[in-house]
This record gives C-alpha cells, structure tokens and sequence, in this order.
C-alpha cells in the first residue's frame, strides 16, 4: 500500500469559525501525526466589498425580520484583526503546550499553493438552522482548487464509529486508504463502497478489504450509485463519521453529493 505521510497540518478558518475549538482541533491531529501544524485566517473580501454598497442590510438567520445597518468598513476591519489576533494566540497556545512547532499567516480569500506531506484542515462545520439545514460552506464548491489532501471538518454525525471510503482509481484508493489509517480511529468499521461505473472499482474494493482484515480492521463492502445518491441517507446508510474520497476531476458531482447528503467529515485526496 502506498504510505501516505503527513509532516503539517495546515488549518485554515474565517469569520464563521471558533477560532479556539478550530485551533485546539488541529493542533491535537498534529500532534497524533508528529506533525508541525500552520494556521491561516482567511479575510473574506467579500465582507468588505460588501460594506461599502450603501443599500447592504446585516439580518441574521434565525432572525430574519430583524435588519440592522451593516457595519463600517473600519469596523469591520477592526473585527477581522481582532479574530485574526484570537486565531493566532489560540493557535500558539496550544502548539506551545503540546510542544510543536507552528507558524501562521493571514490570508485573503485564497490558500496559497501547499507543499508536499501537507494535510489542509478546513472548518467547514456550520449551526444548523429549520432542522438538519445548514448554510454550505464556501469551500464545498471549490475541492477542485485545494491542496492535495484536505480534510472538510463538518462534526455532523461524530461518534458513528463508522468511516466510509468511496472506491474507484486503484492507485488513488491506496493512498486513500493509507489516509484513513493515518487519521481514522483504530475501532471504528471500515466500509468500501465501489462507485458505480467506474472500471475496475470493484476490483479494487476487494484488493481493498482483504488489505484491511490482514491488519486486523474491521471492514466491509457497502454499496453507492452515483445516480441514487439518496442512499446516503436512506434505509441502511452506513451514516459514517468521515467519508473518504478521491478527488476525481471528472466525478465533481460525487462531492457535491456526500457535502449535501450528510453531515460527516469529508477528507478528499487527488
């Protein structure tokens, strides 16, 4: 099996995240991986572009009778400085307490380019309002354009004990599953899933699980249909905690499925 090795954690979060909770998330996957771990706060452009528009209402989602004026562009500039000041100190805080080496950096808009052995972090958890609806993040239309591994914090269904792998490209699927090893729980299920129409997928999924049961894990084959993508959460959905995915160029659609129909972590590998 391909090894796939991981030397920084790179985590990046914006306005909508929990600075502290984001940091403290990353920096303790970095320290299971004997990584260093680099933060980026990400300033949305958009946010001040939209300050200066004199008809811009703020509403918020929970509320959406109640507008107030948006604010200043200074004082969203203050805001952005001061949630950059917080990421950076929560970033610094824990690293330090842990030991690990860390750097960060303030970013617009865009990741920049990251370098071999790096796993991009990206909180992309959000509240959820009218029942299991959440707002999409921004980054869920936009795999394409990251790194080569990147792991898509959501937290909807923590605790499932259960990782899903969608199977397809044998040589991606090795280094997909030394992924999920690396960063998986050794109790939790496995299940493989062949996508439907893909050449040799269901090949590569039996190679898969007998890989896994020679190292004692317990894995299964499940079942997905790129065209029923309803599966996801129907009747004897695996309901996974992490769904694992390599990151087509020609199957874009396929992301955009696991993003819309469940809650789990996504971690894409191209």
């Amino acid at each position: 099996m391909t090894e796939l090795t991981i030397r920084r954690v790179v985590v990046a979060c914006d306005v909508s995240c929990d600075v502290r909770l984001t940091m403290n998330a990353a920096v303790e996957l970095a320290q299971r991986l004997g990584a260093a771990v680099h933060g980026i706060f990400l300033e949305d452009g958009g946010l001040r572009r939209l300050t200066e528009l004199p008809f811009g209402r703020q509403v918020s989602l929970s509320a959406a009778d109640i507008a107030e004026p948006l604010m200043s562009g200074l004082e969203l500039a203050n805001m952005l400085d001061a949630l950059g000041t917080a990421a950076r100190q929560a970033l610094a805080a824990a690293a330090d307490k842990r030991r690990l080496d860390w750097s960060f950096a303030l970013a617009q808009d865009v990741i920049e380019p990251l370098e071999p052995g790096d796993l991009l972090v990206i909180e992309a958890s959000a509240r959820a309002f009218s029942g299991a609806w959440r707002p999409r993040s921004r980054w869920e239309a936009r795999t394409q354009e990251l790194g080569d591994v990147v792991l898509f914090r959501r937290g909807g269904t923590e605790g499932s004990g259960i990782v899903l792998v969608l199977s397809g490209d044998e040589t991606l699927d090795q280094r997909l599953l030394s992924a999920v090893l690396t960063l998986g729980d050794p109790a939790e299920e496995i299940v493989i899933a062949p996508l439907e129409g893909v050449s040799g997928a269901q090949e590569a999924t039996t190679r898969a699980l007998d890989r896994l049961k020679s190292l004692g894990r317990r894995a299964r084959l499940g079942a997905l249909s790129l065209q029923d993508a309803e599966w996801l959460q129907g009747p004897g959905a695996p309901h996974p905690r992490l769904v694992a995915i390599a990151n087509r160029g020609d199957q874009p659609e396929l992301a955009r499925a696991v993003f819309a129909k469940t809650g789990a972590d996504v971690l894409l590998l191209r």
